[in-house]
């Protein structure tokens, strides 16, 4: 009796031309966490540093004192990107790649993404801290 519920299930999940039975993998959710985590941590620092700035115009901080919290905010952010990245990619190196797919392509996917929210965290809020700081 097991064995024709089997039967019933897997030709209940053959499409229509009659095609196999695709197999089902079980996928660690923090695999698919792992795709959107470069661009998170991006777009707190990004918040996070135009609030800053928009706070220190509005109670008048010295350009000192704001240009010096924004780089200290900068560089921390970035440390937190950078320090993600290597921890992903060590991960990926030591276990991802070893595991049934598609936990390897999610983690590799994470990397890149790491990779790119640094890259673009360099290119958006380094420029930035050059200009003037309330207009």
């Amino acid at each position: 009796r097991h064995w024709s519920n089997a039967r019933a299930d897997a030709d209940a999940d053959r499409n229509v031309r009659g095609g196999t039975v695709i197999e089902q993998r079980h996928v660690p959710p923090n695999r698919i966490l792992l795709i959107p985590l470069g661009f998170t941590i991006w777009s707190i620092a990004f918040v996070a540093l135009y609030a800053t700035n928009a706070i220190g115009c509005v109670f008048g901080w010295p350009e000192v004192v704001q240009r010096g919290v924004l780089i200290a905010m900068t560089l921390g952010f970035l440390a937190i990107g950078t320090m993600s990245w290597l921890l992903v990619y060590k991960h990926w190196r030591r276990r991802a790649k070893r595991e049934s797919e598609p936990a390897p392509t999610l983690s590799i996917l994470g990397v890149y993404g790491l990779g790119s929210a640094v890259a673009s965290m360099i290119g958006v809020f380094i420029p930035g801290l050059a200009t003037t700081m309330c207009i």
